[in-house]
């Protein structure tokens, strides 16, 4: 009885040794195949970042190029503006009452009108505004200038719209940056 319990007992660590290697070894080539496969994805993962890096930067290079005509004719177009706007108000600052002088205002007048229309949709919707009421306070500028008096309160009007116009201009081109005192 006594060697059956022999043999049972160094069966079974025998037995128990066998299981651990074997379980060792197909661990080991379990973790082996798992770094190779974790590899392999982060290889993938790594060339699938770089593709969609570089098609985001070339997107994002395409749009810089085709906005940057946009932008170009929309500074453009705003700086034309306030060269109109100036016109007027150095007009009126002059007088109107010579009927050239006031010939030259409803020139000067009928040139925002057109400019206005022809260029709006590349002006901001604040700028928009503030250069339909320039536009609006010329004509009724004129029209109430027949005598070639200016009325004051249209022309303080005119003149505080052209101010907050160009305040508008200078934010939209980058040139008011505010100071941090």
């Amino acid at each position: 009885m006594k060697e059956v319990i022999t043999t049972v007992t160094s069966s079974a660590v025998l037995l128990g040794v066998i299981a651990y290697l074997i379980r060792s070894i197909v661990k080991h080539i379990l973790d082996k195949d798992l770094k190779v496969h974790a590899t392999q994805l982060q290889a993938k993962a790594d060339v699938q970042m770089a593709i969609f890096k570089d098609n985001l930067e070339k997107e994002r290079t395409r749009l810089q190029v085709s906005y940057g005509g946009i932008f170009e004719r929309q500074a453009d177009a705003i700086i034309e503006l306030y060269g109109i706007a100036l016109a007027i108000e150095g007009r009126l600052n002059d007088g109107i009452s010579k009927p050239e002088a006031r010939e030259e205002l409803h020139n000067l007048v009928l040139k925002l009108r057109a400019f206005y229309h022809q260029n709006r949709i590349l002006f901001p919707e604040r700028l928009d505004h503030l250069a339909k009421d320039l536009l609006g306070l010329g004509i009724n500028i004129y029209s109430e200038s027949s005598n070639g008096k200016i009325p004051s309160d249209l022309y303080f009007a005119l003149t505080a719209t052209k101010d907050e116009a160009i305040r508008e201009i200078r934010c939209l081109l980058s040139t008011n940056v505010p100071s941090n005192s």
